[in-house]
């Protein structure tokens, strides 16, 4: 499973930019995800990373909508992960 590819077709699906900033915090937080996955060998726990990700992606986007923006910013991924820490396997 390439966690990267879920945060950037769900970003496609909401029509939702990512500022550049946003977007590192992003592909950082997804990134030690994979490393904690790899770590494990139970396979159920990549649809249990799968669907917190999908949570957290829908948090950020309605924020961002409930803001009427159209680009995520780090402001609203760092809220968001603060509010649903801790978020296996991402923190």
């Amino acid at each position: 499973m390439d966690l990267w590819s879920i945060v950037k077709g769900v970003q496609a699906n909401a029509s939702i930019a990512f500022t550049p900033e946003c977007e590192s915090l992003l592909l950082d937080f997804v990134q030690k995800g994979d490393e904690e996955l790899k770590s494990h060998a139970d396979k159920d726990l990549g649809l249990r990373a799968e669907i917190n990700l999908r949570c957290f992606l829908a948090e950020m986007i309605n924020r961002t909508q409930q803001m009427r923006l159209t680009t995520l910013d780090a402001s609203i991924f760092l809220s968001m992960k603060n509010k649903l820490y801790p978020l296996f396997p991402f923190c």
